[in-house]
């Protein structure tokens, strides 16, 4: 591989860690491999446009309201957030039940340490 064709030194570790270490690739293959390694940079996972986004070089950490919940941040109990519909509190403490109508689920994942699933049911009157 040849930096000279990366736009980032970062890019080019990236494409080493996914095993093209050492390999002849075709000006076609490079760009493949170059394009999925951005898209797997700039995965949507990661985005500032989350409810709850941290980002762990600047340690800086934002939260946005979704369209179906307010995020509430500073209350005394932890990170709460507040369904817009039926107004109800959905508690993301896990020392502490999930709320009322809302079910908490932990899942085992080889890709990340912690996985939790919230499901909230608003009751139609």
């Amino acid at each position: 591989m040849d930096l000279f064709y990366l736009k980032s030194r970062e890019l080019a570790r990236k494409l080493v860690e996914h095993g093209h270490k050492g390999t002849v690739l075709s000006r076609e293959e490079f760009e493949e491999k170059k394009a999925a390694a951005q898209a797997a940079k700039s995965n949507t996972f990661y985005s500032r446009s989350r409810p709850i986004y941290y980002n762990w070089k600047t340690q800086v950490s934002t939260s946005n309201s979704s369209p179906n919940f307010e995020v509430i941040y500073d209350d005394p109990n932890g990170l709460l957030f507040k369904n817009k519909r039926d107004k109800k509190i959905l508690n993301v403490d896990p020392m502490s039940g999930p709320g009322e109508d809302s079910n908490r689920t932990f899942l085992q994942s080889d890709l990340y340490i912690h996985v939790v699933i919230y499901d909230h049911n608003i009751r139609t009157v």
